[in-house]
């Protein structure tokens, strides 16, 4: 508020000092606002704090009050936004849009119309600015949403006239408030805690493959998405021409190719081919899907409520869990299966070395786990060889430690062999006088010494069951024999 002294004669008697409205905003000092800034805090010394201003500190006062300022452009309330393709409008011009994108447009052109009435006596981009704002208060947006939500906008209003009965187009861009409203989102979301989705594991894909089988379109749609590893853009965007199947690999394993032509990787690498394989049980449901869609149709046309679907699915088995949760983890999946990096690329969609990495923190992969080296056979024959003679050499002198014949003859020397390989293990009697050590096919270059895999057991056979103590039988017979 501006002040001014009057003088006395003019109030007669009494000097008074009156506040005179000009309709201006009162002047402020540009010391008194730096010193208002510096104790509220910096954005160096507070981050978080200049990130909850931005968002919640409103407007002061409207830049267009008392008529200072033209309004511009057409009242976004007389817009008419036309429900699907204006009639002025080429279809080779509708075409290269993806849905999606004109969903997006068409959706903030319909914000941007119903607008609230204290914004509309503003230029349409500070509104904008400020409606964004709003909405991210109210639906707790991060600054990475905000920041997508202003790049939609401002592409919704440089396509204006394919979507409503304006002529011309708006450039938001050439506002320098707008540029730096984007420039500012941006910066909150560099310097924000990132929160990714958390990728979805082997056990957890299970469990919401299991929960959506009775949805064919769900169950097809998150098969795909697995297999190929792809965003879920890629997926409905399909086609029914895009998906080749092959020979079988295995008898429940089909081979497919899956060629991604619109989506983000195919707009910066062009259309590329990603060869997966599927079970015979879900390429059967990707089929029968197909056999009902035209050629040149898409396979998943209404998008929209199956990914709601889908991400109802996931998130019940997962509550941080999301659509892109599927694309990590199926990304981190492979990693851990040893797919090289080149073909990680590939099958991703990504054209530089660094962008898969944002997938595989936190994976080891199979080449960076230490070799586990077996032994060749000729090792094994000579580890083997080498155990007989040790083993025959601890036989021959506990056998000459009997003192007499006739006690030597009454024992069953039985020769146990424990493998380390599926067949479990074998059993291989040597009876005395003439012992014989039979070549043991037990693979003796394993963890530990081949003593913990050959063990040599005594049985007394003075009576039908063996004893219970054997040592103390043994150590009888032989002081009765002496």
């Amino acid at each position: 508020m501006v002040t001014r002294e009057v003088s006395a004669a003019s109030v007669g008697l009494y000097v008074l000092r009156a506040p005179v409205y000009t309709g201006l905003p009162s002047p402020v000092p540009r010391r008194r606002v730096d010193q208002r800034a510096v104790a509220q805090g910096s954005p160096v010394d507070d981050p978080h704090g200049e990130m909850d201003r931005a968002l919640n500190t409103g407007l002061s006062g409207p830049l267009n009050w008392n008529g200072r300022h033209p309004e511009g452009c057409a009242c976004p309330r007389d817009w008419f936004i036309h429900p699907g393709k204006p009639p002025h409008v080429s279809q080779v011009a509708w075409a290269a849009m993806n849905p999606q994108v004109r969903i997006q447009h068409r959706t903030w052109l319909e914000n941007l119309r119903a607008m609230p009435q204290d914004l509309l006596s503003l230029p349409l981009h500070t509104a904008a600015v400020e409606l964004v704002r709003r909405m991210g208060c109210a639906r707790h947006w991060k600054w990475s949403t905000m920041a997508r939500h202003y790049a939609s906008i401002q592409a919704a209003l440089l396509q204006l006239p394919l979507y409503t009965n304006q002529t011309r187009p708006v450039d938001l861009a050439r506002e320098p408030e707008w540029r730096q409203a984007i420039s500012g989102a941006r910066r909150f979301e560099r310097e924000s805690e990132p929160q990714p989705p958390v990728p979805l594991s082997v056990e957890e894909y299970k469990r919401v493959l299991t929960a959506v089988r009775v949805d064919p379109e769900s169950h097809a749609f998150l098969v795909l998405m697995w297999a190929c590893a792809a965003r879920p853009g890629d997926v409905t965007n399909l086609l029914v021409k895009d998906i080749h199947f092959a020979e079988e690999v295995a008898p429940r394993s089909v081979r497919m190719q899956v060629t991604v032509r619109r989506g983000k990787g195919a707009r910066f690498r062009g259309p590329y081919t990603i060869p997966t394989v599927l079970s015979r049980e879900d390429a059967s449901v990707v089929q029968r899907i197909m056999a009902n869609r035209p050629l040149g149709g898409r396979i998943f046309p209404d998008d929209i409520p199956l990914r709601t679907r889908v991400r109802e699915a996931i998130r019940a088995v997962n509550s941080s869990a999301a659509l892109p949760s599927l694309r990590k983890g199926a990304t981190r999946n492979l990693a851990a299966q040893g797919v090289p990096e080149a073909i990680l690329m590939r099958i991703t969609g990504h054209t530089r070395l660094e962008t898969p990495q944002r997938y595989l923190n936190g994976v080891i992969r199979k080449s960076e786990l230490p070799s586990i080296t077996r032994l060749s056979r000729l090792e094994r024959h000579q580890r083997l060889r080498f155990t007989r003679y040790m083993f025959q050499l601890d036989f021959e002198a506990f056998y000459d430690a009997i003192p007499l014949p006739e006690i030597r003859d009454k024992f069953v020397f039985v020769l146990l062999e424990l493998r380390t390989e599926d067949e479990g293990a074998r059993k291989k009697q040597a009876f005395l006088p003439v012992v014989t050590i039979s070549r043991c096919s037990c693979d003796l270059g394993g963890r530990a010494h081949s003593g913990n895999f050959i063990s040599l057991f005594f049985l007394w056979l003075g009576s039908l069951e063996p004893p219970r103590d054997r040592k103390q039988d043994i150590s009888k017979s032989i002081g009765e024999a002496k």
